[in-house]
C-alpha cells in the first residue's frame, strides 16, 4: 500500500514537470501575421530575440528585389536594420540617416546598414505586382542563396534555404490582403 502512494506520487510530480516543461519551452515571443482590417491570425512564428526577420518583393518601376531587415528587440519590436536593393529609383532611399551606413555588395547590391529604426507594427500588402516574401532567421547570411526567391511566385507557402525560412505572403494570406507584422508575448 505504502508503495502505490509512492509511486502514485512519483507519476504526480513527473507529470507537473512534464507540464511545466511543455509550457516553458512554448512560452516567448512570435512574430504575427493579422489582416489588417479583421485582425484575423494568419500565422504566428516563435522567434527569439535578436534574430533577423526580413519582408522582402520586386520593386515595381525598377524590377530588382528589395529587402528590409529587422532584427527582433528584447522588448519585441522589431527594429529596421538593413535594406538591401539594387538601382536607384522611385521610393527608394537615396540619402543617408546619421549613423547610417552605405556600401555594394559583392553581387552589386546597394546595402544601407545601421538603421536602427523601431517598428512596433509594420503594414504591408501581401502581394499584387509580386510576392510579399518573408524570411525569417539568419536572413543576412543566406542572402545571396535566397535573394532569387524573393517577390517571386511560386504556389509554395513555405521554403527552406540554409538557415532561413523563406515564407510567401500572397500564399499565406491572399494576394489582395493587407496585412501587419507584430511581435507578440505568450507566456505558453
Amino acid at each position: 500500500m505504502h508503495r502505490k502512494r509512492i509511486l502514485g506520487a512519483a507519476a504526480i510530480i513527473a507529470a507537473i514537470i512534464a507540464a511545466a516543461l511543455f509550457i516553458g519551452t512554448r512560452g516567448g515571443w512570435y512574430l504575427t501575421v493579422r489582416d489588417e482590417h479583421s485582425g484575423e491570425l494568419y500565422a504566428s512564428y516563435r522567434v527569439e530575440p535578436g534574430e533577423q526577420v526580413g519582408l522582402g518583393f520586386i520593386h515595381s518601376v525598377n524590377l530588382y528585389p528589395l529587402l528590409d531587415v529587422f532584427q527582433v528587440g528584447e522588448d519585441g519590436v522589431l527594429y529596421a536594420e538593413t535594406t538591401i536593393y539594387y538601382q536607384f529609383g522611385a521610393g527608394v532611399q537615396t540619402e543617408l540617416n546619421p549613423g547610417e551606413t552605405f556600401r555594394v555588395g559583392e553581387d552589386g547590391a546597394l546595402i544601407v546598414d545601421n538603421i536602427h529604426q523601431p517598428f512596433p507594427e509594420l503594414s504591408s500588402s501581401a502581394g499584387g505586382f509580386s510576392d510579399r516574401t518573408l524570411l525569417l532567421g539568419e536572413v543576412s547570411q543566406d542572402y545571396p542563396q535566397i535573394k532569387d526567391l524573393i517577390g517571386v511566385y511560386t504556389g509554395q507557402l513555405e521554403t527552406q534555404v540554409g538557415n532561413t525560412r523563406v515564407i510567401s505572403l500572397s500564399e499565406l494570406c491572399g494576394k489582395d490582403s493587407i496585412i501587419t507584422l507584430s511581435c507578440e508575448y505568450r507566456s505558453f
